[in-house]
């Protein structure tokens, strides 16, 4: 990057970071998606994963499930289509929260195991948690199941593939299809998304995946 995009870029995080610490997540987020729509630009698929775990974040801080979930599929998305681990994980600890946000808290510890699994197997931080002082993923579906039972579905997780792991996540999209709208057409996008990432890891061409 040039000098001054770099300044650009430096004085922007610092805004982003400011917002948060305020308070204000919506105009955190916003400020990132101008860090996405940049990172775009110049061809960064690295920050660009990194943007939208950070904008998913922001979003379930400011209640918008259904906006916390497409940021966080974005991320995902790019994650399968360049192997890129830390999206995975990432992503994990935004859709932990979230499962739990929808009462599924069986899924959230499963989730969390998955993502505890490849983290120690990677040694990636966690966004979420380092950065932006989220609680970890797994916290509140362990204080609604309890110890046993979440540890019990914990280990069922950790011991999930790559694969299974993606698509349990993806199917959060059914129970937040009241937020993601778009009635009719809304509702068909958990699906398609879980259809287009099944295909993206099961290396399928274009053709195939586009049926």
């Amino acid at each position: 990057l040039a000098p001054a995009e770099k300044g650009r870029a430096g004085d922007r995080q610092a805004m982003i970071l400011g917002r948060y610490v305020e308070g204000d997540f919506l105009e955190a987020a916003r400020l990132e998606e101008e860090n996405l729509e940049h990172w775009s630009r110049v061809g960064s698929a690295f920050r660009m994963t990194d943007s939208s775990i950070l904008m998913s974040a922001m979003l379930f801080r400011a209640g918008d499930l259904g906006g916390s979930f497409r940021r966080a599929m974005d991320g995902f998305r790019l994650m399968a289509e360049l192997e890129i681990s830390s999206g995975l994980v990432g992503a994990l600890g935004v859709f932990a929260p979230i499962a739990s946000a929808l009462g599924d808290h069986v899924t959230a510890a499963r989730l969390t195991g998955a993502l505890d699994a490849i983290r120690e197997s990677t040694g990636l931080s966690l966004p979420s948690v380092d950065v932006l002082h989220m609680d970890e993923p797994g916290a509140a579906a362990r204080e609604a199941l309890g110890r046993a039972a979440y540890d019990a579905a914990h280990r069922e997780g950790a011991a999930m593939t790559k694969a299974d792991t993606m698509a349990l996540a993806m199917s959060l999209g059914w129970g937040l299809r009241g937020f993601i709208g778009g009635g009719s057409f809304g509702a068909m996008i958990p699906g398609a998304m879980v259809a287009l990432a099944l295909c993206l890891l099961l290396e399928r061409d274009d053709a195939e995946a586009g049926l």
